[in-house]
């Protein structure tokens, strides 16, 4: 068995594309899927194009898989789909009405149908769990059932119709619709449509397109109907008097039915895994639909961020950083990109561009309110080009807010440094200097610096509202001197 493709970036994903020409391979977050009629990507480090793979390429062998196969049907969903559809089962039975009897049956099965065929196709999608409860009575799928009954009656007439003209084949044709029954249902499954389950064309081309998938299926087929009979009868075969009989029949029975129930959804579920795993070959291919960006802006940042997160591992970071300053030339104001564009000119040590950059970004962050980030990227920064600042005293005092709150007392204490002589009568002063007071105390031990700060804020901004706070903490310093 060939060993799964896996993205060469992200070695657990598995792979989406693959280059034509140097034959890496890339997962879906390397090279996200594009808008309709967008430019198909190509390869990051050649530029040959790529080839789609499919979602499942990488998917785990179906035999691999029994254990998840057999853990599916004990899923609390299921088994209380199970109970309850056997309760409303057992109700519908003690009407009375023939007419009304029926109609609650056909809505019984129509349910039953749908939630089972709902199995087949969420898995058919890559959807493991189990669908939740209150997707039973919401989308498509009420017709199933009705469906299904048009396919069987049609493949029960023309049996009839062998028996009474070839009846020496009769036997070999029912042989033929039980090895073909797990394809229709899984082409129903899927389709919703008469036509295709019965057309003998599509069920062998579902078949030949399995292939050993579907000998395995067959296989736990006929163990999993063998298995609900073998235990009834062993249930049976251990009574011992006429009321150990009768009481061993009943639980026999309820077990009979719980066993069933449960296998029929182990089934299902190893009817959707097939389809998942060959999704692309039957044309099912669920990936492609779904995981592509409609919005091409959307999908412009996210392939961005993808291609430098490439070539970043490529170590290829001034063709990174060109790629990325040509996306944000036109996106400006996004705050991942500029987040990413940042780390890279950390590592190509482009001073001048991470100055420039280096504003920008920390304007973008506290906008956005995350003086946490702000402060880490003016340390960033400062670490490079110990000659940063920042150009205006509202910049200094939401930055300065910033490094105080992540611990870093002496760079909080140096860009609110001398303020009052850069920004004379700036109301951030007082905020920005009781901040400066604090980390020296706090910080850096240093009790007669802080005092110095306070008494400038009481003396020359005696109105400001920060003063009672500045005498408060001149309280608490001398509370701790003693």
């Amino acid at each position: 068995m060939a060993e799964p493709l896996n993205c060469k970036y992200h070695a657990n994903e598995p792979a989406v594309w693959r280059c034509g020409k140097c034959k890496r391979l890339y997962c879906g977050d390397c090279v996200p899927i594009p808008p309709e009629h967008y430019p198909m990507t190509k390869c990051y480090i050649c530029s040959s194009s790529l080839d789609y793979l499919g979602g499942t390429k990488s998917t785990d062998p179906f035999w691999m898989k029994v254990p998840y196969f057999l853990k599916y049907g004990l899923d609390w969903n299921i088994i209380i789909f199970i109970v309850v559809m056997a309760l409303i089962s057992a109700m519908i039975s003690s009407v009375q009405s023939v007419v009304i009897s029926f109609v609650l049956r056909v809505i019984w099965f129509s349910v039953y149908f749908k939630y089972t065929f709902q199995v087949i196709s969420e898995i058919s999608e890559g959807n493991l769990e189990p669908p939740p409860l209150e997707d039973v009575f919401s989308g498509r799928g009420f017709l199933l059932f009705l469906r299904m009954l048009g396919v069987a009656l049609v493949f029960i007439g023309i049996g009839f119709f062998i028996l009474l003209t070839l009846k020496y084949f009769v036997l070999l044709y029912a042989f033929i619709v039980a090895l073909a029954w797990p394809a229709i249902i899984m082409i129903m499954a899927k389709e919703h449509n008469v036509g295709e389950a019965i057309s003998p064309g599509r069920i062998f081309e579902m078949i030949k397109t399995l292939g050993g998938d579907y000998i395995n299926l067959l296989i736990f087929f006929a163990v999993l109907n063998v298995l609900p009979i073998m235990a009834s009868v062993y249930l049976g075969g251990e009574s011992e008097g006429a009321s150990s009989t009768i009481l061993l029949t009943i639980i026999g029975l309820l077990f009979f039915a719980l066993i069933s129930e449960y296998t029929v959804f182990v089934f299902h579920a190893m009817m959707g895994y097939c389809l998942y795993r060959h999704q692309e070959d039957l044309g099912y291919d669920a990936n492609y639909d779904d995981d592509y960006y409609a919005d091409e802006a959307t999908y412009i940042r996210i392939a961005s961020m993808a291609e430098c997160t490439v070539l970043e591992k490529e170590k290829r970071y001034e063709e990174a950083v060109s790629r990325l300053r040509s996306v944000l030339e036109k996106n400006p104001e996004v705050l991942d990109l500029n987040l990413k564009y940042h780390n890279l000119l950390l590592l190509t040590k482009e001073q001048d561009r991470l100055v420039r950059h280096g504003q920008h970004l920390i304007q973008l962050l506290i906008n956005a309110k995350n003086q946490r980030q702000a402060a880490q990227v003016y340390c960033n920064v400062i670490n490079q080009a110990s000659d940063f600042t920042l150009p205006t005293a509202e910049l200094r005092n939401s930055v300065a807010q910033g490094l105080y709150s992540i611990g870093k007392h002496k760079e909080t204490v140096q860009l609110v440094k001398d303020m009052h002589k850069q920004f004379p009568g700036s109301y951030e002063i007082p905020q920005a200097y009781l901040l400066a007071a604090k980390a020296l105390c706090e910080g850096l031990s240093q009790d007669q610096l802080a005092l110095k700060y306070l008494d400038f804020i009481e003396g020359k901004f005696p109105n400001s509202p920060v003063v009672k706070e500045a005498k408060e903490y001149r309280e608490v310093i001398s509370r701790m001197k003693h």
